[in-house]
């Protein structure tokens, strides 16, 4: 049914949120979600169960990003690891690592989550690859630090995003 909703969406930005502690997808659910999938985002912790799932030799992000927009198609690879640092590439051949300085006493409850969605907000903004990924990790490390006291942000701003589906 969820295959069903998301070619009902026609051509919308659709991102994937890859995580195996939560349900390990089957091989086949795994690639129909990447055929149609604008974005995917893997924590670090998933990607030996992702490439033995699609049948790789388990790759370093380096080499697993952007295997993933190339086979799939998806516009942006993200591997995502709070401790680790962060990589992106995308479908246009470009890839952008980000080294994350770790701040000892915050949370990682919503880290992935908040990266996520400031680089999908950033992409919407036309910013370059460089530019998602920093302020990706950028506002994933407030959140942590802040052990989700977002009152003290900025009030966000309000994006409207025409034609998108």
């Amino acid at each position: 049914s969820l295959k069903k909703l998301l070619e009902a969406c026609g051509p919308s930005f659709k991102v994937y949120d890859v995580d195996c502690a939560l349900v390990v997808p089957t091989r086949e659910e795994l690639e129909a979600a990447l055929a149609v999938a604008s974005v995917v985002h893997l924590r670090g912790r998933d990607i030996a169960t992702v490439c033995e799932l699609l049948g790789l030799p388990e790759l370093e992000p380096g080499l697993l990003a952007p295997a993933m927009t190339e086979r799939f198609g998806v516009s942006y690879c993200v591997i995502a690891d709070p401790r680790a640092g962060a990589l992106v590439s995308s479908i246009a051949g470009e890839q952008v690592g980000m080294d994350i300085v770790e701040q000892g006493g915050g949370s990682l409850l919503g880290w992935h989550e908040a990266f996520l969605a400031a680089f999908v907000y950033h992409v919407f903004q036309g910013s370059t690859l460089a530019r998602c990924c920093g302020a990706a990790v950028q506002y994933a490390q407030s959140v942590g630090a802040t052990n989700r006291a977002l009152s003290i942000l900025a009030e966000p701003e309000i994006v409207t995003i025409k034609g998108q589906g």
